[in-house]
């Protein structure tokens, strides 16, 4: 694992953008296409935005990726809550993708229980049956310490299981709508896994997440955050305040 703290939210997702396109090309090196899933929330909106813009628009090896969702809520495409919806506007409508190269959630068309059967029957082709592998896996934190929508003792937390689950998100996150996320097994078979965190309204959450808070490591969604490849968090100087050297 490793931590890197920014000056500035600009300045974090600039450098998660250029690592996305770095990791994506060398995936493409590597076995000819790039899978990577994205996140939802405020955090990620900036780093779609430089991805979206000169010089890493260029850059980005668009024609060989593929994206998919970290989380999703059950809103429709459309609507300004949906973190496909917000990718989309932001990002994968100004790059030189076609539609099959975009895999959303389809919380537009199902029940959240059946969109998510649906969503692992879709990585389950995909991916030829295996585990998903995904080259590059964007993740926010919640102020409680969710990672995806995999929430505090939340029953999709259990290993094991499904790919793709089905949640109730707890009292007080907003929006209060049901979720769709990937699990555990899937967000550890990662190649490369950067958790994105800012402001100050995350220390908490952080500190608790890195094992730096008296109430203990293993309370946090984080915890469990144990990936294959390689795990980074990428904080800017608010939400890195207070952490232990």
């Amino acid at each position: 694992m490793r931590i890197r703290v920014f000056a500035t939210a600009d300045e974090l997702a600039r450098a998660t953008a250029t690592l996305m396109a770095v990791r994506a090309a060398r995936a493409i090196v590597e076995h000819g296409q790039a899978n990577l899933a994205l996140a939802g929330g405020a955090t990620p909106l900036p780093i779609y935005r430089a991805l979206a813009q000169s010089p890493l628009l260029e850059v980005m090896p668009w024609q060989a990726c593929h994206f998919f969702f970290s989380d999703e809520r059950a809103l429709p495409h459309d609507h300004p809550g949906s973190n496909y919806g917000q990718a989309r506007r932001i990002m994968l409508e100004q790059a030189p993708l076609k539609s099959g190269q975009v895999h959303p959630v389809p919380v537009d068309l199902y029940e959240p229980e059946e969109a998510a059967a649906r969503y692992q029957a879709e990585l389950r082709t995909h991916f030829g049956g295996l585990l998903p592998a995904f080259d590059f896996i964007l993740l926010g934190l919640g102020p409680d310490g969710h990672l995806a929508s995999l929430f505090p003792q939340d029953p999709a937390q259990a290993e094991g299981g499904g790919w793709v689950a089905a949640v109730q998100p707890p009292e007080g996150v907003q929006p209060a709508v049901e979720r769709v996320t990937l699990t555990w097994p899937v967000l550890n078979a990662g190649r490369t896994v950067v958790v994105a965190v800012t402001g100050a309204g995350k220390r908490q959450a952080v500190q608790k997440a890195l094992g730096q808070e008296a109430s203990g490591h293993a309370a946090s969604p984080a915890s469990r955050l144990r990936p294959f490849g390689e795990l980074f968090w990428f904080l800017d100087q608010e939400a890195a305040a207070g952490l232990k050297p």
